[in-house]
Formats: structure tokens, sequence, C-alpha cells
């Protein structure tokens, strides 16, 4: 399992969404007026490169 701390408004919203519509795999294990605590499965995140856009796509 993987433990996910953030403070960021934008991140919260996201996985909230994920914790009610998936509330086996998602869990919120703690929360503050400003911070929250989520607990997922490692296999759930996930970081991806930056897409690469050739010049003549770009235009």
């Amino acid at each position: 399992m993987a433990t996910l701390y953030t403070r960021d408004p934008s991140v919260m919203r996201k996985v909230y969404a994920l914790v009610t519509e998936y509330p086996d795999i998602f869990k919120c294990i703690g929360e503050t007026d400003i911070d929250k605590t989520y607990s997922m499965p490692k296999s759930r995140i996930s970081y991806r490169k930056p897409r690469k856009i050739s010049e003549a796509k770009r235009e």
C-alpha cells in the first residue's frame, strides 16, 4: 500500500472523487483543516514523462 499526503486542494478534489467512486481501493485515512492523507495500492500511483510535440504539430 502507498500513502499520499497532500495539502493541494486540486489533488484533494481528484482523490476525493476516487474515494467516493471506489471506496474499496482508495481510502481517506486522516484529515485536518488544511491537509488529507490517503491510502491506496502502489499500483495506482503513476508518473509519466511530458509529452513531446514536434514543431510541425505545434503550429
